[in-house]
């Protein structure tokens, strides 16, 4: 059986659908896994091909005429992945199974995974016969953050407070956090600046005033040793929230898209997150009060850790790999 895995990844999309996947590719025998890349850059070629990974690049055109070799089953995990899209797909694929998370739209695949944590992502059309996987025990975590445990402060008397929006920052809200914390030294905070930005250690520099309690780290291969690290983490909304919550460190979120907003808001309602507000729209003063009064609250931070622990446990990928291996995955 060969796994044919069709992602996208790019400044514009973010890299959240491309490292769910490679999640669930570690999991399948790395000889049988091949990856399309569509309309993606040059930084996502260079993730799959870091992995060990062949890939083609597609554009959604090809990608909707091409006929699927026998003895395939497919992966897609695409912000586009309109009826159109799986019907082409679905006409010449044996075994297609979609990962989503929008819900809401007609499915003619064999399956969805949808792991959202907001059931109101999990409604569709009730004709389909598409088998259905649906909620956060769904999300693919990636092996490196199975042999992590939450990480004592050590020799850090200070909290440690890791930014961290997504492999692509858009709307540059890195910079108008690190202006945000420039003048407090209660706490460390640490840059994430991932493979899609276009700006790096030195812009941020300038915003904090390069205090030895900032830091900058660019696409780092030890991420979630790192996120385990940290006392509360400031996300986009977006899949570092199911990391998060795996790990037990409690979240703040600063949303750039509505969908993250309201994912945030999910997390929140279920005790594992707090709304930060929407960068450029909250005031810097606002931010910097809620950030400081989290952590000054251990009761507050051992409650987010503790309910986050309970919504991922961590065995998504397991399963999404199990539902394409035709495999019970009901046992992890």
């Amino acid at each position: 059986m060969n796994f044919t895995i069709v992602t996208e990844a790019s400044e514009r999309i973010g890299y959240g659908h491309l490292l769910e996947c490679l999640a669930v590719a570690s999991y399948l025998p790395k000889e049988s896994v091949s990856f399309i890349l569509i309309a993606s850059d040059t930084a996502a070629g260079q993730l799959v091909a870091a992995q060990g990974y062949s890939a083609c690049e597609l554009d959604w055109p090809e990608l909707m005429a091409k006929q699927w070799p026998t003895e395939t089953t497919l992966l897609a995990d695409t912000r586009e992945n309109t009826p159109e899209m799986q019907a082409a797909i679905a006409a010449s694929a044996q075994h297609f199974v979609l990962l989503d998370e929008f819900s809401g739209k007609e499915l003619f695949c064999d399956a969805v995974v949808n792991f959202s944590i907001d059931p109101a992502w999990h409604n569709y059309p009730s004709e389909s016969k598409a088998k259905r996987y649906l909620g956060p025990k769904y999300y693919p975590l990636r092996q490196e953050f199975h042999a992590i445990t939450k990480s004592a402060r050590g020799n850090s008397a200070l909290p440690r407070v890791l930014i961290t929006l997504g492999g692509a920052d858009r709307t540059r809200s890195t910079l108008f956090l690190a202006e945000c914390f420039a003048q407090i030294d209660s706490a460390v905070f640490t840059y994430i600046v991932g493979p899609g930005f276009n700006f790096g250690a030195g812009e941020i520099a300038q915003y904090t005033g390069g205090g030895a309690n900032h830091q900058v780290i660019t696409a780092p291969e030890n991420f979630g040793e790192l996120l385990a690290a940290q006392d509360v983490v400031i996300s986009a909304g977006g899949n570092t929230l199911y990391e998060a919550a795996a790990l037990g460190v409690p979240a703040l979120v600063l949303w750039e898209d509505p969908h993250e907003e309201i994912q945030g808001q999910a997390f929140t309602q279920a005790g594992a997150a707090k709304m930060l507000g929407n960068a450029g729209k909250d005031a810097p003063e606002e931010i910097r009060k809620a950030v400081l009064e989290l952590l000054t609250n251990d009761k507050a931070l051992e409650k987010l850790a503790a309910t986050g622990r309970k919504i991922v446990d961590g065995c998504g990928a397991q399963r999404i790999a199990a539902i394409l291996k035709g495999e019970q995955h009901d046992r992890l």
